[in-house]
Parts: structure tokens; sequence; C-alpha cells
């Protein structure tokens, strides 16, 4: 429930602890080097139409990839402005239900009329899954599953390849599934 309702604050203080820096940038570099060669593939794919094949290379150009979590998580401001409002009670749990439903309610509506932000953090920092986002052409890898035994910065490269490269190359195909060749 906590970091559902209050993933930023607890993937804030997750990222802290357990993430370091050099394990988003290698995590970047991999997503870029199996994006290049799914790019590839799909160039190289003579079974396809040249139509189809320059589309779906356009698509593969076009995604947009999270990881880690989002830059302003560590941004003390701007953590006290998105949540300072917020007090909880430790005597009244439906009151701090109400407050967490108002609280979003609150930043749902903001976002009404606003253009899509393709690169919103949909997820915690701290939960364990990644994502493919068919609206938004984007995938998003979150610390929490950037941890053994998918991933670690002193793994020997084939295994991290192993481990979060396979997911990675899970969430790019996602854009190209039954579901997702249906948005471009």
């Amino acid at each position: 429930y906590v970091n559902g309702n209050l993933g930023g604050v607890v993937g804030g203080l997750f990222v802290a602890r357990y993430f370091p820096k050099e394990s988003r940038t290698d995590t970047e570099e991999m997503i870029s080097l199996i994006m290049e060669a799914f790019g590839s593939s799909v160039r190289d794919a003579d079974w396809m139409l040249q139509e189809t094949r320059d589309t779906a290379g356009g698509k593969v150009r076009a995604i947009v990839w999270n990881v880690g979590y989002p830059d302003q998580l560590l941004n003390r401001t701007h953590m006290e402005e998105t949540f300072g409002e917020l007090e909880f009670s430790p005597d009244n749990h439906f009151s701090n239900v109400l407050q967490m439903l108002r609280y979003h309610s609150a930043r749902s509506h903001a976002l009404l009329g606003t253009p899509v932000n393709r690169t919103a953090w949909a997820a915690s920092p701290a939960t364990v899954n990644a994502y493919y986002s068919r609206t938004k052409n984007m995938i998003m890898f979150p610390a929490g599953i950037l941890q053994p035994p998918f991933y670690h910065p002193a793994y020997p490269r084939a295994l991290n390849y192993g481990g979060i490269g396979v997911v990675i190359g899970h969430e790019i195909s996602h854009g190209f599934d039954d579901g997702g060749r249906q948005f471009d």
C-alpha cells in the first residue's frame, strides 16, 4: 500500500541505499546496444516489405526509456513540494486512505488538458518489474528490478545480459506484439 501510494518517497529511500549511479548508466548503455541490435534485425528482415521495415525501424528509434528513477526524486525541494502537504495520523488509517485518494485525484485532475508526458514515471522505483507502455512507446526499468539476480554492477557483462538484458529485449518486443503493433 505504501509503495503504491507514496512510491516516490519509498523509491527515494530505496535508490539512495541500494542503487548506485553506475547501475543506471550501465543499464542505459545495455538498452542502447540491445535497441541497436533490434533495429538491425528489423532492417535485415527481408521477409518484410520495405515500407513495413521502415515503419518498424522508426518505431524502434522512437522508443523512450526510463531507468532506475526519475531525476527529481533526489531533489529534496521537489519532494517537499510534491509530498509536503500530506500529514498522516498513526491512529486513523481511514483518514489516511481518504487523504491519499484526494491527493491522487487532485494530481490526476491537474493533468487534464495537458500534453502527454512520454517520460513520466508510472511505477515506483522500488518496484521489481519492467514495463512497456503502448500509448507512450516507452520502456521502464525501475531500480527495484536492477538488483540481483537480474543485474549487479559487479556481475560479469554476460551475466547481466543474460539477466536484465533478456528483460530489456522482452520489453522492446512488446512494441511489436499483437497489441503493441496497433500503436505507432
